[in-house]
Formats: structure tokens, sequence, C-alpha cells
């Protein structure tokens, strides 16, 4: 394996197109949307989820001597202290481009990156053993949405942070879901409640029926591998579901024509998780 796939693979970068999901659902639900902007600020909000994830394997590379032998840093292939070099290098660069987006940029606009990067920091150094870590993930999920929003408005709206919630919540079920990848079986499956909120939000809120059964449809189907114990399979699933879910949030609120654009955003996770893997 070469030093550039042994990043990709820490970068979990089959999983970037949820990240240009949340900035899609953030940006068009705000409004004066254009695509050129949206490809700038997916772009930084890449930059901040591939540092956060190589952080990760460099905060896990302990852990991962006895459990993961063959990820990158255990095996050898990239250095623990160049790894963290590229990663404190990659969150610095997202800060910068985004906050020189503004020439007079609001208090809002200049704390958000800065939060979401302490976030980050925050759940890679802190997950371990943390049975609370869950919230800490989806408050980096919740952060990419809001970082997205403000690129566009000086301050986040009422739904915007309502909608960013409801989608952080699916992120704290899977993520509980995922803290038992390891065991090779789902010990509780309480934590399922977690993905059904944003089904609640988007029942109640009137959501376009098509995007409420796709997205149902998907979980479910996850759930059951979850329950047959193909955990890795269905961690990755509810991971390219986030793009299901995204679509709708935004479905309550838009009627527009980027709601397709999420199935192309799935199907690019989908698939690229056969090559590098989501988790």
């Amino acid at each position: 394996m070469s030093q550039f796939i042994a990043y990709l693979k820490m970068s979990r970068v089959s999983n970037l197109p949820t990240v240009w999901g949340n900035c899609l659902l953030a940006m068009t639900a705000i409004g004066n949307f254009t695509w050129s902007h949206f490809a700038m600020v997916s772009a930084i909000c890449s930059l901040f989820y591939v540092a956060g994830m190589i952080l990760n394997d460099v905060c896990d590379s302990e852990i991962d001597r006895k459990e993961r032998p063959q990820r990158p840093i255990p095996s050898g292939i990239v250095k623990r202290h160049t790894a963290l070099l590229v990663a404190t290098l990659i969150l610095l660069s997202a800060i910068f481009i985004y906050e020189f987006i503004y020439a007079y940029p609001s208090l809002w606009q200049t704390l958000a990156p800065l939060a979401l990067a302490a976030v980050i920091v925050l759940y890679d150094v802190w997950h371990k053993g943390n049975n609370f870590s869950p919230f800490i993930m989806a408050a980096c999920r919740f952060m990419v949405y809001i970082v997205a929003a403000l690129s566009i408005a000086s301050y986040p709206t009422q739904n915007i942070i309502v909608m960013a919630a409801v989608a952080a919540s699916y992120i704290v079920g899977l993520t509980y879901m995922a803290m038992q990848e390891n065991l090779y079986k789902v010990k509780n499956y309480w934590p399922a409640l977690f993905l059904a909120l944003p089904f609640l939000y988007a029942a109640i809120h009137q959501a376009q029926i098509i995007y409420i059964v796709i997205a149902f449809l998907w979980v479910l189907y996850n759930i059951f591998l979850l329950y047959n114990k193909r955990i890795k399979n269905a961690i990755g699933g509810l991971i390219a579901g986030i793009c299901f879910v995204d679509a709708m949030l935004l479905s309550t609120v838009s009627s527009t024509e980027s709601l397709p654009y999420f199935f192309v955003l799935f199907v690019c996770t989908f698939f690229a998780q056969k090559f590098i893997p989501g988790t």
C-alpha cells in the first residue's frame, strides 16, 4: 500500500459525499444558492472532515495496534508524527480559507469554523471509553451544517439550527452502532431510536413522501443487516444514508431541483466505500 492510498483510507474519503450533502441541505435551505459557492464551501468542509479522520487515526494508533494492526499507522506505512502534522496543517488551512471568504465576517461567521475545529479535536482525543462520544460526533456534523449555512447568511436561522439538530440525532444513533463494530455483534439496539427522530420531524413537517419512504426503507434494511451481524456493511450503509436523511429534511422546506442530487451523492458514497472503507 502506498502512502497516498494510506492517507485516502485514513481520511475515509469515501464518506465525503455525505459532507457535501450536509452543505447542500444547509445552503439550499438558506437560499441564494449557487453551485460555485457550494463547491467552495464543500471543499472547505471536506478539509475539516479529512483532518478529523486523520487525527482520529493518530489518536487511536495505540489501540489500533491491538485491534486493527492493518491500519496505516500501526502497520508502519504512515508515521504517527507525520500524520499528526498533516492533520494539523489541513485543519488550520480549512479555518484560514473559511475565514477569508468574507471581507467583513459577522461574529457567527468568525466563531463557527473555530467551533467546528474544536469539537473535531475534542471527539478525536476523547472518544475512546467515552459513552457520550456519539453526541460529540453529532456536534461535529451539526457544526458542518452551521458552517455551510453561515457561508451565505450572517447568522444561522432557527430553521437551519433545528434541521441540523435533527440530522445530528441520526449521527448519534449511527455512532452508537459503530462503537459496537469491533464486537462483531450488536449488543444494544436502543440507539436506533435516535435514527427515528428525523423521520418524526419529516412527518410532522410534511416532507415529500417519496423521500420519507426511501430513507426509511434504507435505514430499515441496514438495521436488518445489523441484526444479521453484517455490522461493517450496515454501518457503511447508514453513513451513506445520511444523504437520504438530508434530502428528506430539505423536502420539508423546499421542492427545488437540488433534491435529486442527494441520490447522486448517495451512489457516490455507496460505491466509493467498495474501494475505501467508510469506517
